[in-house]
């Protein structure tokens, strides 16, 4: 797969997966990086791992050319090691030229919310990460848990922000369900799925597709076929398709392949199939996307001709570095195959 994914297809799985993946675990200082959408960002990476979590307003901002801008928060809650009412960060000041880059994306303004994941520096707060370190949040604050931990604890703060009277609010604590990814989320995201504007149940569905919920399959494939103005990258929804491993998960994955529009969503649900399920049943499934119209995902559909049924017809050669030249042939070739014996072998 690497060797095909190198040719730099900008908007294949392993892309989204790489975007997602690779460029949080890369060295704090790059010169560019790819930012992640604020809808898709994992909260459980920094939750995890960040030394000090806070949330709470921002009441002022000071800064100078040339310098770390100083943010003074006025904190709801402090998560991790913090106490007090108030807290003082330093940042990387938002310019829209960096942002692009994946630096200083974080837009602090003052009578904003955020949640913070920060780190000592200096005597200082810092962001643990310039772009990903801060996420905007509703101002409503679930009930204080006795038991439960950190987790859930930022899950029933999120809760509390559905009832926000602010659209953008609701919408924000419904993404920001999304990116703790637990499936405790699934019966307040499937309440907004039920009673929810338009608009929200796009999110909810993403959001409960991050958790894991294979219930909500037939809700991906729906949302997919009526995307419109929907202001998610389907790169995005193709990632957490690929991320799936769950058996039950095949016949959803199955349809989504034979019917998304996004070819980076069909190859990501082909890969899922492929790769993490080894489902044979989808085989059919695999064979009629060789005929794909994009490039890409026949290549996904050979490969998974591959790891399904290990037929030579199907099995490129080992080279340095794939062709079109080298791949349409082979797809051809495990085309006829499949015509002329493989249906019949692994019929089922």
């Amino acid at each position: 797969m690497d060797k095909w994914q190198n040719r730099g297809v900008s908007r294949s799985c392993f892309v989204a997966g790489f975007v997602l993946g690779s460029f949080l675990c890369a060295p704090a200082r790059l010169w560019s990086r790819i930012p992640i959408p604020p809808s898709s960002i994992d909260l459980t990476q920094f939750i995890s791992t960040a030394p000090v979590i806070f949330r709470g307003s921002v009441l002022e901002i000071s800064s100078r050319p040339q310098e770390l801008a100083v943010a003074r928060f006025q904190v709801d809650r402090w998560y991790r090691n913090g106490s007090g009412a108030s807290a003082v960060l330093q940042f990387q000041p938002y310019y829209a030229a960096l942002a692009v880059n994946g630096h200083g994306c974080v837009d602090f303004r003052p009578g904003t919310h955020w949640l913070v994941f920060a780190t000592g520096q200096n005597g200082h707060l810092e962001l643990v990460d310039d772009c990903e370190g801060a996420v905007a949040i509703s101002p409503l604050l679930g009930s204080t848990l006795e038991h439960g931990g950190l987790i859930a604890q930022t899950e029933a703060d999120f809760t509390a922000g559905l009832a926000d009277v602010d659209q953008a609010a609701r919408i924000v604590s419904i993404q920001r369900l999304g990116g703790l990814r637990s499936a405790s989320s699934g019966p307040a995201l499937h309440q907004v799925i039920e009673r929810g504007t338009a608009t929200e149940k796009k999110w909810a569905v993403y959001a409960a597709l991050r958790t894991g919920d294979i219930s909500i399959l037939p809700d991906v494939r729906d949302l997919l076929m009526h995307y419109g103005d929907f202001d998610l990258r389907s790169w995005c929804v193709g990632f957490e398709l690929r991320r799936l491993k769950d058996p039950t998960a095949v016949p959803g994955l199955i349809e989504i392949a034979n019917t998304a529009p996004q070819a980076d969503v069909r190859e990501c649900a082909l890969s899922a199939l492929g790769e993490n399920i080894r489902a044979i049943e989808s085989l059919p499934t695999m064979a009629s996307h060789l005929t794909d119209p994009d490039s890409i995902v026949r290549f996904y559909a050979l490969n998974g001709m591959r790891t399904l049924t290990g037929e030579p017809a199907c099995t490129l050669p080992t080279e340095p570095r794939w062709t079109e030249d080298m791949v349409d042939p082979q797809i051809q070739e495990c085309r006829a195959w499949w015509e002329q014996t493989g249906s019949l072998r692994f019929r089922r």
